[in-house]
């Protein structure tokens, strides 16, 4: 006998069957009657502990990335978050509570003051609590990336009795007025070199700082390079001696014009190169008499060379800076009266060549190299903004004021390059 087969479902009224409708709930049914497939345990290994997970740990206390706190919306938010991975990391402040309790204002926003001093002096441990710049969509931009409360287009709407310390970065022919107000104001100030466009203007601002009776500092950031500070470690060791001869060489490509219609091509030389090679020069040996000067003819730029001497005390130095060369060039050599000699290359390599009578040159008697730079090193650091910035803010705290370059210190600096603009019949002004 053939088996009977059931006639299919007839569909009904609302469209859905009644077998469907069974079968459905029969798979249903046989659904959670079969439990789910649970996966076995793990096998124990060496790289799982066996003790139940804790949780993650406590969130580390530390400065948040400000920039990539900025209120500017979608677009601005993803330019901000961009940008932010470039950032210098930001130390605790508390950890620099004498440095974060004064109350900072950063006068001039430019590429230099905006993009250099601010995150150096944020890397210091310096607060800055208002912005002041000619441009103060510019300074708006600035504060809000670096969650800066206050902005002025000008010191003339600034109550400075609000504030402790001033940090100016301006052109070289705003600089002076500028720190002339704040030292009026009595804030204690860091200005940008050079403090003046000549030594008059120098001059000038040594009676303000006299009268106010705050601390002035130049921001003179080769001296506290990483490059320099490992010279002067290095020589400090009592078997060289003191130094004999000292060669400083700073060439770079600019300037070819005259930073101002007033200041003359020579004055803007030295503002931006000259007065680096004198300073680290004379901090290198100090009292030397300028004994001779000369501008050195070249198609580009221009090119100078200063000498100074001591014939009783046997000592020389010698400085070039310049403005022909295509890319920075910067040599520093020193003979001491041990007889060796420590080369620095660029900021970059520390050598030391022995004497003739050095008990290890039978085994090499060639170069030592005492240092290098780190591949991943550079930054605020090694280039010596966030160590002077520290250091200047150390110093209003009541710290030592070693190494730092004072409105006094750079005195010797203006008169050696007046002198030799004087033997040349140039000028300070166009």
């Amino acid at each position: 006998m053939c088996p009977t087969i059931a006639p299919k479902p007839t569909p009904s009224a609302g469209g859905c069957s009644t077998g469907g409708a069974a079968t459905a709930a029969t798979r249903s049914a046989s659904a959670r009657a079969v439990p789910p497939r649970r996966r076995p345990p793990a096998a124990p290994s060496r790289f799982r502990s066996s003790t139940p997970y804790p949780g993650p740990p406590p969130a580390r206390v530390r400065t948040p990335n400000l920039t990539t706190l900025s209120p500017l919306g979608a677009s601005g938010q993803a330019r901000s978050v961009r940008r932010a991975r470039n950032a210098p990391y930001l130390p605790d402040r508390r950890l620099f509570s004498g440095r974060s309790d004064m109350r900072t204002l950063l006068i001039g926003c430019g590429d230099h003051g905006g993009g250099t001093l601010l995150p150096a002096a944020c890397s210091a441990g310096i607060s800055i609590h208002a912005l002041v710049d000619s441009d103060r969509e510019r300074a708006e931009h600035l504060a809000k990336l670096w969650l800066i409360p206050q902005v002025y287009a000008s010191t003339e709407d600034v109550d400075a009795d609000t504030f402790d310390g001033a940090i100016v970065a301006l052109p070289v022919s705003a600089q002076a007025d500028h720190v002339a107000w704040a030292l009026q104001a009595g804030l204690h100030t860091f200005v940008e070199k050079p403090p003046a466009p000549d030594l008059d203007g120098l001059r000038t601002l040594l009676q303000h700082a006299g009268r106010a009776g705050v601390h002035c500092v130049v921001g003179m950031n080769f001296r506290l390079a990483e490059g320099v500070r490992r010279l002067r470690s290095a020589l400090a060791a009592p078997q060289y001696g003191p130094i004999s001869y000292a060669r400083v060489e700073h060439i770079a490509r600019k300037p070819v014009q005259s930073f101002s219609p007033d200041m003359s091509l020579e004055a803007s030389l030295f503002a931006a190169q000259g007065i680096h090679a004198i300073d680290l020069a004379q901090v290198l040996l100090p009292a030397q008499r300028v004994t001779s000067g000369q501008m050195i003819a070249v198609n580009r730029g221009r090119l100078a060379t200063l000498v100074a001497g001591d014939p009783a005390g046997g000592t020389r130095l010698e400085v070039h800076f310049g403005s022909c060369a295509a890319a920075f060039s910067h040599q520093v050599r020193v003979v001491t009266a041990s007889g060796d000699l420590l080369e620095l290359r660029n900021m970059s390599e520390l050598l030391h060549l022995p004497n003739g009578g050095d008990e290890h040159v039978r085994e090499y008697p060639g170069a030592r190299v005492l240092w290098r730079t780190s591949p991943i090193g550079g930054g605020y650091d090694s280039a010596g903004y966030g160590p002077e910035l520290a250091a200047f803010g150390d110093l209003v705290a009541g710290g030592p004021a070693e190494s730092l370059a004072s409105l006094a210190s750079l005195l010797p600096v203006y008169e050696a390059f007046d002198e030799l603009l004087q033997a040349e019949g140039l000028a300070w002004t166009a």
